[in-house]
């Protein structure tokens, strides 16, 4: 019995001992961010919903053999689809994004703008091989990815 408790001592004393020693306190760093003393902005983007209207069509072959696009009769569906569109304050420059975009590709798209200040083109994919995250950061630093 004094075997069985001596065991149990030792062990909540070895427990004790080794819990101390891992919640120690670890040195570590961080920064501090004053959002009052920004040194610079980026260049702005606008973006907006606009409407466009639209109605249905219908593809039909002429006399000839060709393929001709006509609107079709006054009960056609006609309606309003939104497209997102950027634009650059600075310059005249603007791009229709559709509404089907993909939140991944729409939130890239906008934080590349924004972070190499290119203006977004089309194709994307271009414009991703434009604005590399490589061209706003230091090479010293780690970006994580």
């Amino acid at each position: 019995m004094k075997i069985t408790h001596a065991i149990y001592v030792l062990t909540a004393i070895f427990f004790v001992l080794t819990c101390r020693t891992a919640m120690q306190p670890i040195a570590t760093t961080g920064r501090q961010i004053r959002p009052a003393d920004v040194q610079g902005y980026h260049q702005a983007i606008e973006a907006q919903i606009a409407w466009f209207p639209y109605h249905d069509l219908t593809i039909k072959q002429r006399a000839d053999g060709d393929w001709t696009v006509v609107k079709q009769d006054s009960t056609a569906k006609k309606g309003a689809m939104p497209v997102i569109l950027i634009k650059y304050p600075e310059s005249q420059d603007s791009v229709w994004i559709p509404m089907d975009t993909d939140n991944e590709t729409l939130g890239k798209l906008i934080k590349h703008t924004l972070m190499t200040e290119e203006h977004i083109t089309k194709p994307f994919a271009s414009f991703f091989e434009i604005s590399r995250c490589e061209k706003c950061h230091p090479e010293d630093i780690d970006r994580g990815f």
